[in-house]
């Protein structure tokens, strides 16, 4: 049990950690941002609540996984975008800029 967390519910029940679950919307979360989000939605909620007892201590360490994989996966969702959005828009990486009557309907 962490250190800093109290004894369990009295009535000895516990809700089950849901470690394995936010691992995968983790690694999902590399795909699909929104997948990501959750996982760290998930993760910070459930690590509150093993810190009050109320969900299984055993499940840290796969939740602070699942919840790291979720912020990466995000921020590389986040920097795929940029660079996508500023290839698009007219070529400020590279010197791509095209105008939009580029030959297409350009009279002979």
């Amino acid at each position: 049990m962490h250190a800093d967390a109290p004894s369990p519910d009295p009535s000895g029940t516990t809700d089950p950690h849901r470690g394995t679950l936010i691992v995968m919307m983790g690694i999902l979360g590399s795909a699909c941002f929104l997948f990501g989000l959750a996982a760290f939605v998930l993760a910070k909620g459930d690590l509150a609540r093993m810190d009050t007892g109320e969900v299984d201590d055993a499940g840290r360490g796969l939740t602070r996984l699942g919840m790291t994989l979720g912020m990466v996966g995000v921020a590389v969702q986040a920097i795929v975008l940029i660079f996508f959005v500023l290839y698009v828009d007219g070529g400020i990486i590279s010197d791509t800029a095209t105008s939009p009557a580029s030959g297409l309907l350009t009279p002979r």
